[in-house]
């Protein structure tokens, strides 16, 4: 939670971060089933890789790119909550 939290803060985005805030609780919840649907060690790698380069493209710069990736990480977190669901 703290690397989203704080990548909303470095944007100073005060919607995200009172977003975050008020819903904290949910998401450790819900982090939870996605972590277990990741269990596989591979995925998880996959997951801080993916964390990695939205920084590094923050960090250059390339605040587009690290928007599109940020969308497709998100996105694909409510497709396997959504999913768990069923």
């Amino acid at each position: 939670m703290a690397f989203h939290e704080e990548i909303a803060r470095i944007a100073d985005n005060k919607l995200i971060i009172n977003f975050l805030k008020s819903i904290n609780d949910q998401l450790i919840a819900q982090r939870g089933k996605v972590i277990w649907k990741h269990h596989d060690p591979e995925k998880l790698f996959e997951q801080l890789d993916e964390h990695r380069i939205m920084l590094d493209l923050i960090l250059n710069g390339e605040a587009e790119k690290a928007s599109q990736r940020m969308y497709n990480h998100i996105k694909e977190s409510i497709e396997i909550l959504l999913i768990e669901e069923k």
